[in-house]
C-alpha cells in the first residue's frame, strides 16, 4: 500500500540523516526496519544492502563485550 511505501521510504531516508550526523547505530536500525517492509523491492535492496554495510564496516556485535580478543 501506499502507507507501507511511505514508511520504507521513510526509514531509508532517516538512515541516510543518521549516517551524515554520525549516528551509525541509528542508521543500522533505520535500514533494518525499511529492509522489513515489503512495498518497494528497489528500497527493500537499497536498505540490505546499507543495513549490510553498517554492520561488515562498523563491525556491529551486539555481544562483543563477552568475547576478548
Amino acid at each position: 500500500t501506499e502507507q507501507d511505501s511511505l514508511a520504507q521510504n521513510s526509514y531509508l531516508f532517516i538512515g541516510h540523516a543518521n549516517l551524515q550526523l554520525h549516528q551509525a547505530d541509528k542508521a543500522r536500525m533505520a535500514f533494518q526496519n525499511a529492509s522489513l517492509i515489503e512495498a518497494d523491492p528497489r528500497l527493500k535492496e537499497e536498505s540490505l544492502y546499507n543495513h549490510s554495510n553498517m554492520l561488515y564496516f562498523h563491525l556491529f556485535l551486539p555481544y562483543n563485550y563477552y568475547f576478548s580478543y
